[in-house]
């Protein structure tokens, strides 16, 4: 892209899903892609219904989140709420599933899917240390309360590892999230951010 520049507006996740879109690809195709998200996005809402109550709970919980109008409004576009909440859910699931049985493989799939949800938004950002500081409390055995606490905090906050150290090399700065989006701040210190990001 002629003028293009290193930008830390965004976490790298959702702009490098929307690169994976087709460029100048039929609006049908950008529908699609929001409306698989959307869909997947019931589905989780229903396994966490169902798991956490009933098979009734569940589909009561998919069929207000199917009828919600913004649920139905992100759908006609590709926007980061849409993208993020699938990636909440994600780690909803992981998180009821570790709460139930706190072992290694639960504990490092939930620190990944943290992980993961940090490359597109910080909002979680507090959660893995809660989360550590649970296990420390309820966990059975101190040494293994210990293990679980450092591995959940380890596998949250390595993923941001490789995006952290690109843009101190970039910036000169420690940037571990992304940067003045949540406070709209953004457009004025990266100022090479493609439009669509600017305001999605």
């Amino acid at each position: 892209l002629n003028g293009a520049a290193p930008s830390a507006y965004r976490a790298i996740l959702y702009p490098l899903w929307l690169s994976r879109l087709p460029r100048n690809s039929r609006p049908g195709a950008v529908r699609l892609a929001a409306a698989s998200l959307s869909t997947l996005s019931l589905l989780l809402v229903f396994y966490l219904g169902r798991t956490l109550h009933s098979d009734l709970c569940g589909l009561l919980a998919m069929t207000l989140c199917a009828f919600d109008y913004l649920q139905i409004k992100a759908a006609a576009s590709v926007r980061i709420e849409c993208f993020y909440g699938f990636l909440v859910l994600i780690v909803a699931v992981a998180l009821v599933q570790w709460a139930r049985a706190p072992d290694a493989r639960k504990t490092l799939r939930l620190g990944l899917a943290l992980g993961v949800s940090l490359l597109c938004r910080s909002t979680l950002f507090m959660l893995p240390p809660l989360l550590a500081i649970i296990a420390l409390i309820r966990g059975q055995g101190r040494l293994r309360s210990i293990q679980t606490a450092l591995l959940l905090g380890t596998a949250s906050y390595a993923v941001l590892l490789p995006w952290t150290i690109r843009n101190a090399r970039h910036f000169g700065e420690f940037v571990p999230f992304e940067r003045h989006a949540a406070i709209g701040g953004g457009v004025r210190h990266d100022k090479a951010s493609p439009p669509e990001l600017r305001k999605g």
